[in-house]
């Protein structure tokens, strides 16, 4: 573990280190904070990148999100449990954002905050799998999660997220969280989502066992 103070000394400390987890705050750096978080990247690809904010600001949490970050919280709303859980999700490759940065996002959705996710024709038009399948991303779900959530194969989901990241000139899923979040795209509690084969035969056994 390695405490850096500034970019600088960050950077130089990732490109030994290639560490796993930068945990980092949004302001402890002069340094364009997407620009800090891009080059972390670069230099380690492996490595998960997690912000640390006292307020959050929606302008730097969406520029830490298009840059790649996968964590952003706010100081005082984790507990160290929560901060722990919240840490355990990140590394197996979630996105984790505090409840509070994520409604700051839902007040100012806009249209073209990611570099290169609208054309110039206009937005992209998604089919409804494939709203359905971003909008399950948005909430962290792996591949695994979401093809048991809409009983398919997860080599479908993996067709349907090329065909995602095609279309809206994405480079990764927290691209997709971002590009879901910003341009108000349907959250999973607004979609009908099939029902497994095994829950309708557990009906059908209930309904037999009352008559």
């Amino acid at each position: 573990m390695a405490k850096c103070r500034n970019g600088q000394s960050l950077l130089q400390n990732v490109m030994m280190a290639q560490p796993d987890l930068v945990i980092m705050k949004d302001k402890s750096s002069t340094t364009n904070l997407g620009d800090i978080i891009r080059s972390i990247i670069e230099s380690s690809p492996h490595t998960k990148v997690a912000i640390l904010s006292e307020h959050g600001d929606s302008d730097d949490i969406r520029c830490a999100i298009k840059a790649g970050a996968t964590g952003y919280f706010i100081r005082a709303d984790l507990g160290m449990d929560d901060f722990v859980s919240s840490i355990e999700l990140l590394m197996r490759g979630l996105v984790v954002i505090s409840d509070n940065l994520a409604k700051k996002l839902v007040e100012r959705p806009t249209l073209a905050d990611i570099e290169g996710q609208v054309p110039a024709g206009g937005m992209p038009r998604l089919s409804q799998r494939e709203q359905e399948i971003s909008a399950l991303v948005s909430t962290g779900a792996t591949n695994g999660e979401i093809a048991e959530k809409l009983v398919i194969q997860e080599s479908t989901v993996k067709v349907h997220m090329r065909n995602i990241l095609e279309k809206l000139q994405l480079r990764n899923r927290q691209q997709v969280v971002a590009y879901v979040i910003h341009n108000g795209l349907p959250q999973p509690d607004s979609i009908s989502f099939p029902r497994h084969p095994l829950n309708n035969r557990l009906d059908n056994l209930e309904q037999m066992e009352v008559s």
